[in-house]
């Protein structure tokens, strides 16, 4: 495909309404790229594109926020199958689960074996930027990270599919975040724990201890980006991902594709070029990042250093009034003991075998599934993801 620079320029220049990202669309579209219809769909839209029925509803947790739930609902005829909920991971939003091909698609594979499918998202992405009382241009929106996930939005969405569907547990699958949610949540409250039946943790990134990716020396900066952050005030300071929304349109087409593919993979692992197809990436930048707050970067950052499952560190004086002690609590994940299944892969750069064996040493009734050459995001993205990863996903959750 050739990039036609006066093509995109004259329909910049010649709209000064704001519709300017998608009008490159419209110019690089015409300049021969194959565009893919998902890439200007939102969730529902998605859902119902290939095919099936799609709901959204709103949770408002006790601090507020705002979470907006996607559902694809069970047949008449499978009205007894409990519900999976689906949590996606950082920056993500409910789309992880349905944007690859509909086969290599864990939400669309569990709706076609009659499950009531739920896609959760996390406050602070952009399903999920409304509030009882604040505005997303309000610093005090973006203060939280994923220690008010745990507590508040995944609670908050476990109580209202039991109560839309008149259950008393759910099955529950966490993609690298969404496990680390997870996690933390079922390890400090004990009601939560009776709630699900049963957790599959993919590529759980829960420590962080020996992580690989490039990323590994932005840790070096943690002091210099806690002191940012304790000074930052401006709303605009607030979601981490702003500015890549507006270098999405760029990153999609060429001469920017192979660059930013080559960033990518580069992130991810170099494996992942064997089993992500390239001709979707577009789908995938589409809906990637889709937000989330400074503050939670900076506890990832924290958890690097650390390497220990800790709640956020505010600081000495801070930690004293919230948490009563200097340094901030570990998680007890040994408190853990719903059935668990740990898939992994020895080539993912974000949860290696070093961070799983320390998860192992400290969870209960756990299986476990090791993949040989998938990066982190092939749990998502592989061609081939279906088959090697989901159907075993579940014959485990076909078990309770």
């Amino acid at each position: 495909m050739k990039f036609c620079p006066s093509c995109v320029l004259c329909h910049e220049v010649g709209d000064s309404s704001g519709n300017s990202r998608k009008l490159f669309f419209t110019a690089v579209e015409d300049c021969g790229r194959r565009h893919l219809p998902e890439e200007d769909l939102q969730a529902k839209e998605i859902i119902e594109y290939h095919g099936y029925t799609a709901e959204e509803h709103d949770v408002t947790t006790v601090d507020g926020y705002i979470i907006r739930l996607h559902r694809i609902p069970v047949s008449i005829e499978n009205a007894g199958n409990t519900a999976v909920l689906l949590l996606h991971g950082l920056a993500a939003s409910s789309t992880s689960f349905i944007t690859n091909e509909p086969k290599q698609c864990l939400a669309f594979l569990l709706a076609d074996r009659g499950y009531d499918v739920w896609l959760g998202n996390v406050r602070g992405n952009l399903f999920c930027q409304q509030h009882r009382s604040l505005t997303s241009e309000d610093p005090k929106f973006w203060r939280f990270s994923w220690d008010e996930m745990a507590a508040y939005d995944f609670p908050a969405t476990v109580d209202y599919i039991l109560e839309k569907t008149e259950k008393e547990t759910l099955r529950f699958v966490g993609y690298s975040q969404g496990a680390l949610i997870g996690f933390a949540a079922l390890s400090l409250l004990p009601d939560l724990r009776q709630k699900i039946c049963c957790f599959v943790a993919l590529a759980p990134a829960v420590t962080l201890a020996y992580f690989k990716s490039p990323l590994r020396h932005v840790n070096r900066c943690v002091p210099l980006m806690e002191r940012l952050f304790r000074r930052c005030g401006e709303p605009q300071h607030g979601d981490a991902t702003k500015m890549s929304k507006y270098m999405k349109p760029f990153l999609k087409n060429d001469p920017f594709d192979q660059l930013s593919q080559n960033i990518i993979f580069r992130m991810i692992g170099p494996d992942s070029r064997k089993y992500i197809d390239k001709d979707r990436i577009p789908v995938y930048l589409s809906h990637n990042p889709a937000g989330t707050s400074y503050q939670n970067m900076v506890h990832y950052l924290q958890m690097m250093n650390s390497k220990q499952l800790r709640h956020f560190d505010y600081g000495l004086v801070k930690n004293f009034l919230k948490y009563g002690q200097a340094r901030p609590p570990i998680y007890p994940l040994e408190n853990v003991d719903v059935p668990l299944y740990i898939i992994w892969s020895e080539k993912d750069v974000y949860a290696n075998k070093k961070d799983i064996e320390l998860l192992f040493s400290r969870v209960r009734h756990a299986k476990e599934l090791k993949i040989t050459d998938y990066s982190h995001l092939d749990f998502l993205w592989a061609n081939n993801v279906g088959e090697t990863v989901y159907s075993r996903v579940i014959e485990f959750l076909e078990q309770f």
